[in-house]
């Protein structure tokens, strides 16, 4: 057999019997764990509604001071049907200026409305999802090197230094840098060239598609005919392998 459980409904209606049968107030509520306050509220509310007086009532507060009008929603509505385009914003302008005093806020007016099912939901977007790049990972050093020219900065005379940076994916070391006056194809095919004859021929060399490195327009010339070029959109420092 299950082992009985009292509630607290048990227990306030186990309460009121005994008091019925003139027992104490203040010894019942030193026993059951209330106050003397709590105890004659019960009684009380016992008294005026029977059994149902000891259900657990609702706390919320009975007189709301700052509580929307009736009558100032039935103007919302009527305006809202009246002018089916417009929304929360535009109905709280028109009215206040109509009305010559403040109206509650955007939001409220929007809730007033969509109680009213005057507002329809929005279709979810849908999310974009992400692929992951084609590009290959490097295994090994000079197996994938990363050219770029980064950002251009003011020196002293006023110029502009163009760097272009050369680097090893896998090692992180720096191949090249080299600060040139302007964006050149020819001083870029003359630093690859140089650092090729120091460091080798790499499998693969990874830029951007910009037109100085874009070996499809047939005014760029590829660096060396035995490298590979990989292309990449536009993409963060990290993905070139720089780190200064």
């Amino acid at each position: 057999m299950p082992w009985s459980t009292r509630t607290p409904m048990d227990l306030r209606i186990e309460f009121m019997n005994r008091l019925a049968r003139k027992e104490k107030l203040t010894d019942l509520c030193r026993e059951y764990g209330i106050s003397r306050k709590t105890g004659d509220k019960f009684r009380k509310r016992f008294e005026e509604l029977g059994v149902a007086g000891l259900e657990d009532q609702s706390r919320a507060p009975k007189v709301i001071p700052h509580k929307t009008s009736a009558a100032l929603i039935e103007l919302v509505v009527a305006e809202r049907k009246q002018h089916p385009t417009w929304g929360p914003k535009k109905i709280k302008d028109v009215l206040e200026r109509r009305l010559g005093h403040k109206l509650p806020s955007v939001s409220s007016v929007g809730t007033m409305l969509k109680k009213h099912g005057l507002v329809t939901a929005r279709k979810p977007r849908a999310r974009y999802k992400a692929t992951g790049s084609m590009l290959r990972t490097a295994l090994e050093p000079n197996d994938i090197w990363c050219i770029d020219y980064k950002g251009q900065f003011l020196l002293g005379d006023r110029s502009y230094c163009y760097p272009l940076t050369i680097t090893d994916q896998v090692s992180r070391f720096i191949l090249g840098c080299e600060g040139m006056a302007a964006i050149s194809d020819e001083a870029a095919r003359e630093t690859c060239e140089e650092v090729f004859r120091v460091y080798g021929l790499p499998s693969v060399m990874r830029s951007d598609n910009g037109v100085t490195f874009d070996c499809r327009h047939r005014s760029r010339v590829r660096v060396c005919a035995r490298v590979q070029t990989g292309y990449m959109g536009g993409v963060s420092d990290r993905a070139h392998g720089w780190r200064f």
